[in-house]
């Protein structure tokens, strides 16, 4: 393959998991689809994609392609990296409760977010574990004010105990621990994405 079809890694991950929020469709729906994530993406703006190459490939085979690269996340990292990657670029569902639009996490990811809390559970002694749980998914995105199930330091202080600034004080360590997994995630995958031309390589070795 002469052109990656992704610049990065982090990108290459975040339309994998992206995608999955579109259902399998006939293929003219499917390219609009894939237009609409690569714009959200800031990866289409005007005119032609000029970060990510999926020539040659239909839509279906596009999407089999970000099948690939989900499965290698699940099957290559260590659970906690996997977690991490899944946790922060699986994507949220949306669900009608009592009349209104809600916000849910798909199975995936809230799996992640429950391993990741049982994992880094233990640095919190003093903590429910549900507040552990939560701080992982205010840390990675899942849930923000924005959205109908997010919730502020003060609310966790009066659901759980302790006080805002515990809270926020943790929510840094948790966020900290979290780009140190998914840094080591991206190391770990990198080489594979580049020798497979899933991301632009950029060492010499690839020429």
């Amino acid at each position: 393959m002469n052109q990656a079809m992704f610049r990065s890694t982090s990108q290459a991950l975040h339309f994998a998991f992206m995608i999955q929020a579109y259902e399998v469709s006939v293929e003219n729906i499917m390219s609009k689809a894939i237009r609409a994530i690569m714009k959200e993406l800031g990866i289409w703006n005007e005119g032609d994609p000029s970060t990510v190459d999926f020539s040659g490939l239909s839509p279906l085979e596009i999407r089999g392609q970000c099948a690939m690269i989900r499965a290698i996340v699940r099957d290559r990292l260590p659970g906690p990296e996997a977690w991490e990657i899944q946790a922060r670029y699986g994507v949220n569902e949306t669900t009608t409760i009592d009349g209104k639009k809600r916000f849910v996490f798909s199975r995936e990811r809230q799996e992640a977010i429950m391993s990741l809390g049982d994992w880094m559970a233990p640095s919190f002694p003093n903590f429910n574990p549900l507040a552990v749980d939560i701080l992982i998914a205010k840390a990675v995105g899942a849930l923000n004010k924005k959205q109908s199930n997010g919730i502020t330091s003060r609310e966790m202080a009066e659901l759980f105990g302790l006080d805002q600034s515990t809270y926020r004080h943790a929510l840094k360590r948790v966020s900290e621990k979290l780009i140190g997994l998914e840094s080591r995630a991206i190391d770990t995958l990198t080489p594979e994405f580049e020798r497979d031309g899933v991301v632009l390589c950029s060492s010499t070795l690839c020429a």
